[in-house]
């Protein structure tokens, strides 16, 4: 198998992105290279957008250190203690035998173009550049950090410039100003109630006018005078019969 490097024009949309992802491992064997290395082979199994996949990964053994000092053997063990190891008997580990199907690790997935042989096409496959314990959470460390008395003087200075900012928003109307609280009167008790209420002068009701009329005495009129029955009208004084 020819492989060569990775091409983003032909990458399969398909396919999970290059990126880091945490994986468990499903199948182990011991295998050993052209140069006679003796290697652990991996399949490892992720998920990305709901599906699952595998990827082909290797934990190496050798004695080259790299730029920070550390050398293959203890990077893979380390990882082999994420998956699942206890101490450094490596001779638990046999084909598809073992404790490291247990744990996870992360994995950095890149897409290896492969040409097949019996068809000469390219194909992509997927496979784990690095297998390392799971990446712990990332802190931030403050590189300058201020003295206490220098954050004492700068959290009073923002809580000055707070408090002249609300005063000047109230004073132009723009924030309505806290209305003070009413001091609220003792309640007093029952009996001091009663005794409030009957030294209380009661209030003169006004009357309704129906009934201010019905109280005055009501004037009789006297009836109009009329000439008394059979009496006749003359209309002089020397007229009235003797």
């Amino acid at each position: 198998m020819t492989t060569t490097h990775y091409d983003p024009e032909h990458a399969r949309p398909e396919l999970p992105p290059p990126g880091h992802y945490d994986a468990a491992a499903t199948s182990w064997t011991w295998e050993r290279s052209k140069a006679g290395e003796v290697y652990l082979a991996l399949l490892l199994a992720f998920e990305h957008g709901g599906r699952s996949y595998t990827a082909r990964g290797a934990l190496f053994f050798g004695e080259n250190p790299d730029k920070l000092g550390r050398t293959p053997w203890e990077k893979s063990l380390d990882a082999l203690h994420a998956m699942g190891l206890s101490g450094d008997d490596l001779d638990v580990i046999g084909e598809n035998v073992g404790p490291i199907g247990e744990g996870t690790v992360d994995i950095e997935l890149e897409h290896e173009v492969y040409q097949d042989r019996e068809t000469g096409e390219d194909r992509t496959a997927l496979k784990a550049r690095w297998i390392n314990p799971p990446r712990k959470a990332r802190t931030l460390t403050a590189r300058n950090a201020p003295d206490a008395g220098t954050l004492g003087g700068f959290f009073a200075q923002m809580k000055a410039k707070s408090r002249a900012l609300s005063a000047r928003a109230q004073a132009s109307g723009t924030r309505p100003a806290a209305q003070p609280q009413q001091a609220q009167q003792p309640r007093q008790s029952a009996p001091a109630q009663r005794a409030a209420n009957a030294n209380a002068r009661p209030m003169a009701q006004p009357q309704p006018q129906h009934q201010q009329r019905a109280q005055q005495p009501a004037q009789r009129q006297a009836p109009p005078r009329m000439p008394p029955s059979g009496s006749q009208d003359f209309g002089a004084d020397d007229e009235i019969p003797f």
